[in-house]
């Protein structure tokens, strides 16, 4: 299962429909939105004052914890895909100096594998795609080295394979048709793991120029039924809470079924990041959650929520050892 929701998969793709969503979702959306923004300034606090800062997946600053940020940074840089964004940014701004607008592909890879698929994934033998689907990434060049002193993954990493899922199932449609690539569905997304977890991966590597890094990012996505439905004019607790490293539910009759957010990057695990980031150290860590989409709140017959981690790393000094890959 790997986030089969059209509509959720192309949201936290392309970044539609964001604003109108957290709109009509403030109660549920604006929880995730402050634990962001707190995560950010804890770990602004850590950072000398007058750095550089770099905001990968600024979007529309909705997550930004902007007016403390701006504040106590330096140069900084705003990133993200969406064009639409600049717009917000030139208006949160306010023609404050020291500010780049950088509108491009922060995956580094997004638009040449969309072609890529698009002209090369084999016709006619299902096998065969699969095939050149597991090895899309192999001999593909890393991405730039974000040159920083300091920098921001903000709620974008677990998005970034999503477009990559999207062009795949795209490509496999025009190809071998909706039912075929439907009815296919577990072989293909299993096809994906080792391209999309490369994405994952080398865009935690793009960020290790900086010697203070923080990722912020869903780590899990739990699907649900068997509950009440929600409100969006009245916030409800969500239908399960992560307590000692697992998800509990008090309600009868509820069922869910959990994901990883990231593929073949586990989070909660230390050695997952010191075997991508060798250079830097995990210095601290929080969770909280997300209620994307509340059972009754949108057309799906399911619920979403997700667990969201946020992820201090520092680089490691001259003097401390870097732990090789076994």
């Amino acid at each position: 299962m790997r986030y089969r929701g059209e509509q959720n998969r192309r949201f936290l793709a392309g970044g539609l429909g964001i604003e109108e969503r957290s709109r009509r979702l403030h109660r549920y959306w604006s929880l995730h939105h402050n634990a962001s923004r707190l995560a950010q300034v804890e770990w602004m606090r850590t950072v000398p004052a007058g750095s550089s800062l770099t905001i990968i997946g600024a979007g529309r600053l909705q997550d930004a914890a902007w007016t403390e940020l701006s504040a106590h940074f330096g140069a900084i840089t705003l990133a993200d895909a969406d064009p639409l964004a600049a717009h917000h940014w030139r208006r949160a701004t306010n023609g404050r100096g020291e500010i780049r607008f950088d509108i491009r592909d922060v995956t580094g890879v997004a638009e040449r594998w969309r072609e890529r698929v698009a002209r090369g994934l084999p016709r006619q033998d299902w096998d065969a795609a699969l095939a050149w689907v597991r090895q899309a990434h192999l001999g593909e060049s890393s991405p730039p080295r974000i040159e920083t002193d300091a920098v921001i993954s903000l709620n974008l990493l677990g998005q970034i394979p999503l477009w990559w899922q999207d062009a795949v199932e795209e490509s496999l449609q025009k190809r071998f048709g909706r039912k075929r690539t439907h009815a296919g569905l577990d072989d293909w997304l299993a096809a994906l793991e080792s391209s999309a977890g490369w994405i994952v991966e080398e865009h935690l590597r793009s960020l290790t120029a900086a010697r203070h890094v923080l990722v912020l990012t869903d780590v899990e996505y739990l699907h649900y039924r068997g509950c009440p439905r929600y409100s969006v004019s009245k916030y409800s607790e969500p239908p399960a809470q992560w307590i000692d490293g697992k998800w509990v539910s008090g309600i009868a009759g509820f069922s869910c079924e959990v994901e990883p957010a990231l593929y073949t990057f586990r989070p909660d695990l230390d050695e997952d990041w010191t075997r991508v980031i060798p250079s830097h150290r995990l210095a601290a860590r929080d969770h909280w959650l997300w209620h994307l989409s509340p059972l009754g709140t949108e057309s799906q017959p399911e619920g979403l929520l997700h667990r969201v981690g946020g992820y201090r790393l520092e680089l490691l000094s001259s003097r401390e050892p870097v732990a090789s890959e076994p």
